[in-house]
């Protein structure tokens, strides 16, 4: 049977750095197992199916080792969850036996995989061991990633040492260091093309502290919930180079307050901007549900804006989180670094697509499809014989 495969989609979605292209009818193309592309129209007699195609989808931020510990705590605040070294999240997990972590993990990243999310920034708690464990589970189930180590011990040496191991490490806050230490640790991951990011401004105490001002003289890469900031700080951080990912379902969960999620077009002009969906222990880890959430949020004061909104949020957890990760690659333009196909009846007569995808993705089936599976699947989903 050949490996070379091609159907028409309802529509594809291709993001580029700054824009979204919405594709009507696309030709997808397969060799191989990979989809190697799509073009407007298809041969005559070309198979169809009722799929929205995008690039795999980017969770920017995401504490995956909690996973393990659903929903513990319930009644605490998030200083005696997630305070290190005391917080409840870091005793329950030093309980649990690496194999236990493992399996659970296995569970999430199948569960990720089965909801299209193929790019993933991990903060991974637990020094060395929790790195090695997060990035063993992932590279198994083929997912793309960039883990943010995070030391048992604050210091400048441990940081280090995590960053140049695993290619990023990830603050709590821009005071876990002393800030000639932040800043030489941040200027030198730029230097080496390796990747620091920080929380910034989650809660009101660490805004009036003035986090973000350290933050905006250290220039991590990218600066994480930013949620007490003003719409004049926030554009100012995007314009001194800072990628910035907000969360806003864990916001709401942990603190009752959402970020600026109106200014995503503002802000995607100017920085790479993503979704995250934070702690796994208490936000389920899919990024479509984030970006669902982060428009039905801000829509009564965004009506006038609500297309661009909805395509800044594709942008959020395609193409620019991509970049924001350092993950990115021609070939993710072309679907040959994975693809997610969402089947979203409401498509077939919706007014806007785009909108319609960002509002209903999380509630149908959808397929995370890696490189070397696409032939496979889409011959399932035609009914053909694999």
């Amino acid at each position: 049977m050949s490996n070379h495969v091609f159907f028409e989609a309802l529509y594809a979605i291709n993001p580029s750095d700054k824009n979204i292209e919405l594709v009507t009818r696309p030709c997808i193309e397969i060799n191989e197992g990979v989809i190697t592309g799509f073009s407007p129209g298809c041969p005559p007699g070309a198979k169809k199916l009722p799929v929205a195609v995008l690039p795999g989808l980017c969770n920017a931020h995401l504490h995956l080792l909690d996973y393990a510990i659903a929903e513990t705590g319930e009644d605490k605040r998030l200083e005696d969850l997630v305070e290190l070294p005391r917080g409840l999240k870091y005793k329950l997990l030093w309980r649990l036996s690496p194999g236990t972590l493992e399996k659970r993990l296995s569970i999430a990243a199948t569960n990720l995989r089965n909801h299209g999310t193929l790019f993933l920034g991990v903060y991974a708690e637990l020094g060395q061991v929790g790195a090695s464990l997060v990035a063993r589970v992932l590279s198994k189930y083929g997912l793309s990633f960039r883990v943010f180590a995070q030391p048992n011990k604050k210091a400048a040496v441990e940081y280090k040492e995590l960053l140049e191991r695993y290619g990023g490490v990830g603050l709590d806050t821009v005071f876990d260091l002393a800030f000639p230490e932040l800043m030489e640790l941040a200027q030198h991951a730029r230097r080496v093309n390796r990747y620091v990011h920080v929380h910034v401004s989650e809660t009101r105490e660490l805004y009036e502290k003035g986090d973000y001002k350290v933050a905006l003289e250290a220039k991590p890469h990218a600066a994480v919930h930013l949620t007490m900031l003003g719409a004049d700080e926030l554009v100012q951080m995007a314009r001194e180079g800072i990628g910035i990912i907000f969360c806003p379902r864990s916001n709401m969960y942990h603190t009752g307050r959402l970020p600026r999620l109106n200014l995503f077009p503002e802000l995607v002009a100017e920085t790479n901007v993503a979704l995250g969906t934070d702690n796994a222990a208490w936000i389920p880890p899919f990024v479509a549900e984030e970006a669902s959430y982060a428009y039905l949020s801000v829509h009564s004061v965004s009506r006038s804006k609500a297309r661009e909104l909805a395509e800044a949020l594709l942008l959020s957890i395609t193409s620019s989180c991509v970049r924001l990760l350092g993950l990115w690659s021609k070939e993710y333009d072309s679907l040959a670094m994975g693809a997610s196909l969402f089947l979203i009846p409401e498509l077939s007569w919706s007014s806007d697509p785009v909108i319609t995808i960002v509002k209903r993705m999380q509630s149908y089936k959808v397929l995370g499809v890696l490189p070397g599976e696409a032939t496979r699947v889409i011959r399932e989903l035609l009914g053909e014989k694999t």
